[in-house]
């Protein structure tokens, strides 16, 4: 999906591990939300998963292209209501990491 989209897939994949406690959250489990994505106030509930990771996927691309956002700080100043870009940072590196090893 990220390569579909053209958002580094390391960063969604931070992204969505960060916002959902790697898989574990209520609003994932049950509401199919990746990102801690609103509707209005409420967190938005999509019908599948596969439909949760579109919408996160969208509004990277918003925050990207459109808002010409073009660092994960500045995607996450607006993204989240907590500064956290150095913790999505690490867990991209760590999924990098986790790359070039299995590649060796």
């Amino acid at each position: 999906m990220a390569t579909d989209y053209g958002i580094d897939a390391s960063f969604a994949l931070a992204t969505w591990a960060w916002e959902t406690g790697h898989g574990t959250s209520e609003l994932w489990l049950t509401n199919n939300n990746p990102a801690g994505i609103t509707c209005g106030t409420e967190y938005c509930a999509y019908e599948s998963k596969e439909q949760g990771l579109h919408a996160m996927f969208n509004l990277m691309s918003y925050y990207i292209r459109e808002l010409n956002r073009c660092t994960v700080a500045s995607v996450r100043e607006l993204w989240s209501e907590t500064e956290d870009a150095q913790q999505i940072v690490e867990i991209m590196e760590e999924i990098q990491n986790g790359l070039n090893k299995s590649s060796e």
